[in-house]
């Protein structure tokens, strides 16, 4: 579940996210849905999952003519410092 909230408590705008996320999923048991938790991602796996999403998003800005890949330029690491 994601809630867009638009400003900060000065009313300034301020546009982020709230998200609530499962760590687990459900499973039918019995005919009962059965709740089983999953371990959380490894630092392997958030770097796979984060260079698909800026592959993807910069596929879709290109097309729509919002970005300009530089051929000479590298693209920066992504991962906050």
């Amino acid at each position: 579940m994601t809630l867009i909230q638009r400003c900060g408590s000065a009313l300034n705008l301020n546009i982020h996210f709230h998200m609530l996320c499962l760590d687990g999923a459900y499973t039918l048991e019995n005919d009962r849905p059965r709740f089983r938790r999953v371990p959380p991602p490894t630092p392997t796996e958030l770097d796979a999952i984060l260079k698909v999403i800026t592959t993807r998003l910069a596929r879709h800005l290109e097309r729509r003519g919002l970005l300009v890949r530089d051929l000479g330029v590298e693209p920066p690491d992504p991962r906050p410092r």
